[in-house]
């Protein structure tokens, strides 16, 4: 038997007959920095006499985790293995037709690390996870977001992953992202009822509402779809049975990019600086998205107002020159790091059924991005939201690059004000705030301006009006 204790970095030689998961990973080569497979005829140094060329050969290292069914003597020479074992190993099931295949012995080289065999009970990680909404067809994007915040972080901490679809997941999904991290993965559908259009809601006016929002250029206001995952990340992600063995929760968005390595646990951060919600960009939307949206939780406000937190600080999120009405900024819901239980609260619970009943979510394109943020702006003390700057994070258009990182990161910084006002359209009539939704929350020695500066003079000379702060960059 393999024994953990004594490994040095070595090689496996795997010789088959192209079994599916050499297939699949040679696809995926590229994708999976911790996997990686090799032609034998490429290494130039081994002995390739002896093989069959009717096999493919492929020289397998640094597996982060391997079966206990090795036998190895004691000089590192790899004897003997059930390749039908490693199969379903690899694979993530067990294989119920082993081929025929062959493990050559050779002596193991002294470069690369095969790790010991991983147990996924470890550190009470099953009080956090990585949730993520997507479908069968967006298994590219997956593999791009979760091979990369594997690589940056959590190979290190080994967090479950939870994945959620209003469908069934394909088994081809399933085993492509399994074999992707040695943390487990769960694969969880969403309850019906969790995503219909509930029975309040006028079926007519909402078809109605779809139409209007895509002539008039609402960002996916005209997908049907989009409306219902507005709402499940509104209101029911938090009360899926699957999530109630957690605590703590990373959203992960399909075609994400993470840029950073992130050499501490944010879990651990989190529960140990109190705080409830993270975010990594604060950015302006498009308010023909949601034009009820500060109305319903004004009067929400006026009915309950003893679940207003008695430090909650809302001054960043209202416009005084129109009469403290809703500035239209958000955290960029994308990215965000909180607490379930938070959300689970009664504040919340009650602040969601109230809109929920308003009908916003089908007639308008209530978004969860302004649902969250306004709902920890008016439930929480601003000392337990977190900015999330020294993660390197991109979604679309929308990128965040910390200053002062190309020690550990692989992308170029940018301007604490570069994402501000980037998903509201030309076309949209919106009046910006006065200062960027950022620095508005920051506040404070953020907001101090460049002596001489002019707003006015920077607008009429073909600028936004937002290039005169003093303070340009956050220290990390």
């Amino acid at each position: 038997m393999l024994n953990a204790g004594v490994l040095t970095p070595r090689y496996i030689l795997l010789i088959a007959e192209i079994p599916d998961f050499l297939r699949l990973y040679s696809a995926a080569e590229a994708r999976v920095p911790s996997l990686h497979f090799f032609p034998l005829h490429s290494q130039g140094n081994t002995n390739t006499s002896t093989v069959d060329k009717r096999e493919d050969a492929f020289l397998v290292s640094r597996l982060e985790a391997v079966p206990t069914t090795f036998s190895i003597n004691q000089s590192h020479t790899l004897l003997t293995s059930d390749f039908g074992d490693l199969d379903g190993f690899l694979l993530g099931r067990e294989a119920k037709h082993p081929r025929q295949a062959h493990v050559y012995t050779l002596p193991i080289p002294n470069q690369l690390l095969l790790r010991p065999p991983i147990f996924r009970c470890m550190r009470n990680i099953r009080h956090h996870s990585c949730p993520l909404m997507v479908r069968n067809e967006e298994l590219e994007g997956i593999i791009q977001s979760l091979t990369q915040l594997e690589f940056h972080w959590n190979h290190r901490y080994h967090y479950p992953w939870v994945f959620f679809n209003d469908q069934p997941f394909s088994l081809e999904f399933k085993t492509v992202v399994s074999n992707l991290t040695s943390s487990e993965c769960f694969f969880e559908e969403v309850p019906k009822e969790h995503w219909s259009t509930p029975k309040w809601v006028d079926e007519g006016r909402f078809m109605d509402s779809l139409e209007y929002l895509g002539i008039i250029g609402v960002g996916k206001g005209w997908m049907k779809s989009y409306h219902h995952m507005c709402r499940w990340n509104s209101g029911f992600f938090y009360k899926h049975p699957k999530l109630q063995e957690f605590d703590y929760y990373w959203r992960v968005e399909p075609d994400c990019h993470f840029f950073c390595d992130i050499d501490y646990d944010v879990f651990a951060f989190m529960r140990d600086k109190g705080i409830k919600y993270g975010f990594n960009m604060n950015i302006l939307d498009d308010a023909r998205s949601f034009p009820s949206l500060w109305s319903h939780t004004k009067s929400f406000i006026d009915g309950n107002p003893h679940f207003l937190h008695t430090e909650a600080d809302l001054s960043w999120l209202l416009d005084t020159r129109r009469g403290f009405e809703y500035n239209n900024c958000q955290f960029f819901s994308n990215f965000e790091i909180g607490d379930l239980n938070f959300f689970r609260g009664e504040a919340n619970e009650a602040y969601f059924e109230w809109l929920d009943r308003r009908g916003g979510f089908f007639y308008e394109r209530f978004g969860d991005a302004p649902v969250h943020t306004l709902s920890v702006a008016m439930f929480l003390p601003k000392s337990q939201i977190h900015f999330f700057q020294d993660i390197g994070y991109q979604h679309d258009i929308n990128r965040h690059c910390p200053a002062h990182a190309a020690h550990r990161c692989d992308c170029e910084p940018t301007g604490l004000d570069e994402n501000f006002y980037k998903l509201v359209p030309l076309e949209s009539p919106q009046m910006k705030p006065e200062d960027t939704c950022i620095r508005g929350f920051l506040g404070t020695g953020w907001l101090e301006k460049k002596e001489g500066w002019n707003r006015e003079f920077e607008i009429d000379s073909g600028g936004d009006g937002y290039h005169g702060y003093r303070q340009e960059e956050v220290a990390i």
